[in-house]
């Protein structure tokens, strides 16, 4: 009699399951825009933006609004100051190197944002780290077969810095146009993808040299129902290997947890939707922001696929 009543609650559990959805719309209610800042910086020899602008309804696709009028700056430990201007787009401000006798982005300086707006001022910290050169790119390939098309993996060769704990925001480019998908944010702490792992000073480990976001994530083909390639012979692919702050490589983490979210049934047990912590912090009590402040050093590698000088 109990198998009986348990084969009975196994078919109503998979009866629910498979039953017909219904399509709904919640009513959500608005909430305060807080200050959001965007500042990543780089070593990179180009001008370099922080973006400050305001929060805002979570269904609304129209561009945030930015917020202008604000006094942003970096300074570093010895002093230095870099003073962003605003340009011509409301909420970003601006620094070009070339302007300047002074350099972002060396490595064991400590930097510090300030940005102040309606009263408030915004503070955060981050000492630049060392990155690792991109010794070279290599393409593997691999046939059709009953899930993709036929397609050309790219590789990236890269070794870990020595000493533990650093951090890495890996970043890739095919045919110009940057992976930037949710699924294709690619982080790495040392040759791996989290702490504890004993990869101290090795080269970084498959699933980063050719993980998406360097190679392209699962897009389906509408006649095949396959698998795209990620490339093709004369795709070529850019990439960039950005040093960043322990606290940015979680902020990375979690955003990713956030903004990735496939949908179906998998969503029943996903992480709840919230903001990502930050690592800057308002002066006044009670006051909420969002965002991130790192600066980072970046190396850089690109190459063009030619089938016939690869190894298939």
């Amino acid at each position: 009699m109990k198998s009986a009543n348990i084969y009975i609650v196994a078919a109503l559990l998979v009866s629910s399951l498979f039953a017909c959805e219904d399509v709904i719309y919640p009513e959500l209610a608005d909430s305060e825009p807080v200050v959001s800042i965007d500042a990543f910086v780089t070593s990179q020899d180009k001008v370099q933006v922080i973006k400050v602008t305001k929060t805002q309804y979570y269904f609304d696709k129209n561009r945030p609004a930015g917020v202008s009028g604000a006094e942003v700056s970096i300074t570093d430990d010895q002093g230095r100051v870099f003073l962003f201007t605003e340009s011509n787009t409301d909420g970003w401000y601006e620094w070009d190197p070339s302007q300047s006798d002074d350099s972002l982005g060396l490595p064991g300086v400590q930097y510090s944002l300030s940005v102040l707006t309606e009263g408030i001022e915004y503070t955060s910290s981050s000492v630049t780290q060392g990155v690792p050169k991109i010794d070279s790119i290599t393409f593997n390939f691999e046939p059709e077969n009953d899930f993709a098309l036929a397609t050309w993996f790219a590789e990236v060769w890269a070794r870990d810095l020595d000493g533990p704990g650093n951090a890495y925001w890996i970043k890739g480019w095919k045919n110009g146009k940057y992976l930037n998908k949710p699924a294709e944010i690619l982080t790495a702490y040392d040759a791996g993808f989290s702490r504890g792992s004993e990869v101290d000073g090795l080269i970084f480990i498959t699933p980063v040299r050719s993980g998406t976001g360097i190679n392209l994530s699962t897009d389906e083909d509408p006649d095949t129902g396959k698998f795209l390639p990620s490339y093709l012979d004369g795709d070529s692919i850019y990439v960039e290997i950005h040093a960043v702050s322990e606290a940015t490589f979680d902020f990375l983490n979690l955003m990713k947890i956030q903004i990735d979210r496939p949908g179906g049934f998998g969503e029943l047990f996903a992480t709840p939707i919230d903001n990502v912590p930050t690592n800057i912090i308002p002066s006044q009590e009670g006051v909420k922001v969002v965002g991130c402040f790192n600066v980072s050093t970046v190396s850089s590698f690109g190459k063009k696929l030619v089938a016939e000088n690869e190894t298939p």
